[in-house]
């Protein structure tokens, strides 16, 4: 597991691509003697960079992206986790094909999570001497991403750095952000409340947030359940912003 995650919510070409990168930042707590506590390593997670922008071609995404991933920082030390929903299939090909190596997450309504595993050649131009089967992608449901935004954002484990760009239109879309029954299907759905509302950074954080807890099951925290059916009304992580 690195020490960065780099977060992509894709978007058709008039919709906001987001981006964010999330830094595990592991931190000793001293514990209380005269409890016999012991001293415990605390994993923070900093939200350290924002960009949004409307209307990017899927080939300046990709580029931008691979600008991003040469920062002295995140060279060969960040995960590139991709909202591969929908339009992302295209814009993850692209990645691939400049050498990029995205980790394409498909959310779904309900289930379980499933990594679909494929022939590298499959998935890597020019890898066609490759046997070998490699991740394609990781189905999550969506309500598993918000159970892990819930639980770091309960235990007051996200942290993020001041100064950030698009820290005040990051604010808007986590309070807008709401739980709601589909009257079609019966299922708890999370999405931006009204259709002028954007969620594409809420996205990437939630992705972000479950990227980390489910790397770190068994050492973190292997005795916490995500929760499942929270109301909507606990959904508060903009609280902490």
């Amino acid at each position: 597991m690195k020490e960065y995650a780099i977060l992509v919510d894709l978007a058709k070409k008039r919709d906001f691509t987001a981006i964010m990168v999330m830094k595990d930042s592991p931190q000793v707590v001293l514990g209380k003697e005269l409890l016999k506590q012991p001293n415990k390593v605390v994993h923070y997670y900093d939200i350290v960079y924002i960009a949004q922008q409307q209307g990017m071609r899927y080939h300046t995404i990709a580029q931008e992206i691979d600008e991003l991933q040469q920062r002295a920082v995140l060279v060969e030390n960040a995960d590139l986790i991709v909202d591969g929903t929908g339009v992302g299939e295209g814009v993850v090909e692209i990645m691939r094909e400049r050498g990029l190596r995205p980790i394409p997450i498909i959310t779904t309504n309900s289930g379980r999570v499933r990594e679909v595993y494929a022939d590298a050649a499959e998935i890597f131009p020019g890898a066609t001497k490759l046997r070998m089967r490699t991740l394609k992608e990781i189905h999550v449901p969506k309500s598993d991403l918000v159970a892990a935004g819930q639980l770091l954002v309960q235990q007051e484990r996200v942290r993020v750095a001041a100064g950030l760009r698009w820290a005040e239109e990051a604010r808007k879309q986590f309070k807008s952000f709401r739980g709601k029954i589909n009257e079609r299907t019966q299922h708890k759905v999370y999405e931006a409340e009204t259709e002028e509302d954007h969620d594409d950074i809420v996205i990437c954080f939630l992705m972000g947030a479950w990227w980390f807890v489910s790397q770190r099951a068994q050492q973190e925290i292997p005795e916490q359940q995500l929760p499942q059916d929270e109301d909507a009304r606990t959904w508060d992580p903009y609280d902490f912003w």
